[in-house]
């Protein structure tokens, strides 16, 4: 469910290109360590700022971060965009979170591989707290995945899935 809009800019000379782009209600991305939109997902251990990540990673200058795989039952926070309105709606340029609990209207997925997972162990997916336009999916890692240093980690909102190739790790 997409629709086309368009933006026009206008150059210092006065020259104005038109650019036309597909818009939708929901377009989900997770956000990556890196930023490069692929490999190590922003997902981290809940309530901490450790990645859920394999040993080691970010010891050889990519980032900064403490990291450990994640294990059956641990809470993951995972950072995100582009899960739709929030209800309630936050003002215009107001953080998703925060004071006021702002969840996703539209139900989200989590699929690590190719498993989603049960609806009840996605706990929460809205408004971040204190950052503007990024959302926060709060999930269970449930039993029973097999070790993997490179499990694919994607959202679904609305028959929209987040990009393939983001990662996690756990063991």
């Amino acid at each position: 469910r997409t629709a086309l809009a368009s933006v026009e800019v206008e150059t210092e000379q006065g020259v104005s290109y038109a650019r036309y782009f597909h818009a939708a209600a929901q377009a989900p991305g997770v956000f990556t360590a890196a930023g490069g939109g692929a490999g190590q997902g922003s997902v981290l251990l809940a309530g901490s700022a450790v990645l859920a990540a394999p040993r080691g990673y970010g010891e050889n200058g990519e980032v900064s971060v403490s990291a450990r795989p994640a294990r059956a039952g641990d809470l993951l926070e995972i950072y995100a965009t582009g899960l739709g309105a929030l209800e309630p709606a936050p003002a215009d340029g107001e953080a998703g979170g925060g004071a006021v609990l702002r969840h996703a209207s539209a139900a989200v997925r989590v699929w690590l591989g190719s498993q989603p997972l049960a609806a009840e162990d996605v706990l929460f997916a809205g408004g971040a707290p204190s950052l503007v336009g990024v959302n926060v999916i709060l999930a269970r890692v449930p039993a029973g995945i097999a070790p993997n240093d490179a499990l694919e980690v994607q959202l679904e909102v609305d028959g929209a899935r987040s990009q393939p190739g983001v990662t996690i790790a756990v063991e």
